[in-house]
């Protein structure tokens, strides 16, 4: 479930009305992951989930759905067409002026512009003013949690006992002297180093684009994985 407080407190601090997640057939991933909801659950309707800075949350769902969001707190209301929807929309929008969504201008974090164009006129169309949900979801779906943090240590751990067995890395060598650097290259010497993995196994599973390359004594030049 998520933190609606903490929500409300982030969105009063970017002076916002509210936080307005949408969904049908998954197409929003980030919405499921920050409440919480069940990826395999079935989303053949359209729903809706409103945040507001201050209150209770609303949401709208479908009537042959109508569970889509039981497990979240609110008020729910539900509509069975989408004339009820367009008529039951600005009820849970009141009170609301500028709103964010998974929205991007320009498409410019494709990540954050999950929403669909029709639904983004839908709500304008009401007199809302809809702004990116990017800096929410960096805080409430992108930071890392304790084990993500310990795993990126673990991963610098790792790194720091390479360094001092075999000096500094070739792929940074590589990178700092400006020499083109394969994927295969790469991925070369990590296994090499980390796991002991010799070159001639990891060749196999690549296919060349350079007849210079030399199995075993392989070059930084650009290689392709199969396919």
């Amino acid at each position: 479930m998520p933190d609606i407080q903490a929500i409300q407190e982030e969105l009063r601090a970017y002076k916002l009305d509210g936080w307005l997640f949408f969904d049908h057939h998954h197409r929003d991933p980030i919405a499921g992951k920050i409440l919480g909801l069940k990826s395999d659950a079935m989303v053949t309707r359209r729903w809706f989930y409103f945040i507001p800075a201050k209150g209770e949350p609303r949401k709208l769902v479908h009537k042959i759905e109508g569970g889509t969001l039981e497990s979240l707190p609110g008020k729910t209301f539900q509509y069975a067409g989408w004339e009820e929807l367009h008529k039951m929309l600005p009820k849970i929008l009141s009170g609301s002026k500028t709103i964010a969504m998974q929205y991007s201008p320009e498409n410019n974090i494709p990540y954050i512009g999950l929403v669909d164009a029709g639904t983004i006129e839908l709500i304008r169309k009401m007199k809302k003013k809809i702004v990116s949900s990017a800096d929410l979801v960096q805080k409430f779906e992108a930071s890392w949690n304790a084990e993500q943090l310990s795993s990126h240590l673990e991963a610098g751990k790792i790194v720091d006992r390479l360094i001092a067995l075999h000096g500094p890395c070739e792929p940074a060598s590589a990178a700092l002297s400006c020499r083109p650097l394969g994927e295969l290259a790469f991925v070369v010497v990590l296994k090499r180093d980390t796991f002991g993995i010799q070159p001639v196994e990891i060749a196999r599973h690549f296919r060349r684009v350079d007849r210079g390359v030399e199995i075993g004594k392989i070059p930084f030049r650009q290689l392709v994985p199969p396919g």
